[in-house]
């Protein structure tokens, strides 16, 4: 039963953070303009919040897991980004996902996704936290 709730939680929680991208990105930025750059230092500054926020951030602790889903839609908040948050429950527990939207929508989207949970007691850089922030970057 344990198995089965965590694979339930693990499937459910890839989704957990939801970014709507245009599929054309030529219409968004034109046909020789190049994208936007990366911050790199704000990638290193977040990975570093994920992998010292309080954990493990796993099914066992959703407490913790809302932390680190207030943090996120905190800093979607800061660049402006308005996000919701799709809440479910398994086995009594309630667990959410931070989700947020780009472009018109009756255009044609790409759904991103990361997961913010980790497997196990570890702080997640490998396992979410540059996915995460990957998806950060990329609002």
């Amino acid at each position: 039963m344990r198995k089965l709730l965590r694979n339930t939680f693990f499937a459910t929680i890839a989704a957990g953070i939801i970014i709507c991208l245009i599929t054309n990105p030529v219409l968004f930025y034109g046909q020789n303009t190049p994208g936007p750059s990366v911050d790199t230092a704000r990638l290193r500054s977040e990975v570093a919040w994920l992998c010292n926020s309080p954990f493990p951030r796993n099914v066992d602790h959703p407490e913790l897991l809302d932390s680190a889903a207030r943090w996120i839609a905190a800093e979607l908040k800061k660049e402006g980004i308005l996000s919701w948050e799709q809440v479910y429950e398994v086995n009594g527990k309630k667990y959410r996902n931070v989700c947020c939207s780009f472009g018109p929508r009756t255009a044609k989207r790409v759904i991103a996704g990361a997961h913010y949970d980790v497997c196990g007691d570890q702080a997640g850089a490998d396992d979410n936290a540059s996915g995460t922030v990957g998806l950060l970057e990329m609002a």
